[in-house]
């Protein structure tokens, strides 16, 4: 399992709470899977992704792409473009064949690895997150956050808090 490239440096429950919400993301293929949020509480968070767009985002298509480049190593790409963004990938992304999940692979051995998670579970996320904690503040629910998960930005944490 990626949890962590250093095993000390997370606490015993949050790996379980861990695993626990990466269980229920690989269960789940869209916000239609999970019911955590209301309708509006939804549309007005997809709408808000809509209107901020971000490169550290991923969409479904996007993650469908990347782990095409990341286990098809013998197709070549025959434009510089697509050739420079897919040596990116190599570098920064992982395919876990065993949990069948994106990792994004952490620079040094004292930050641990992270679980790509795609724009329409970013919500679910944060939410279960959230209330993992006691519907903690969203300092809190962060540190949790971007301990575990890539795609996530602060700023989504707490627009999402702020709905609560």
């Amino acid at each position: 399992m990626y949890i962590c490239a250093n095993t000390s440096c997370v606490a015993e429950t949050d790996q379980v709470n861990h695993i626990k919400l990466q269980k229920v993301i690989m269960t789940s293929t869209s916000l239609n899977d999970l019911v955590i949020l209301t309708s509006s509480t939804k549309l007005t968070f997809l709408q808000y992704l809509h209107d901020n767009s971000n490169n550290r985002r991923v969409s479904q298509i996007d993650k469908e792409i990347l782990i095409n480049w990341l286990t098809n190593f013998h197709k070549r790409s025959s434009f510089q473009k697509k050739f420079s963004r897919r040596n990116y990938v190599w570098k920064i992304f992982a395919w876990d064949e065993k949990t069948r999940n994106l990792i994004a692979v952490a620079k040094t051995n004292e930050v641990k690895n992270h679980m790509m998670i795609t724009d329409d579970m970013i919500s679910n996320v944060v939410k279960i997150v959230h209330k993992d904690n006691d519907h903690a503040e969203w300092d809190v629910v962060w540190k949790k956050v971007s301990t575990f998960y890539y795609g996530i930005l602060r700023s989504n944490v707490i627009f999402l808090l702020k709905q609560c």
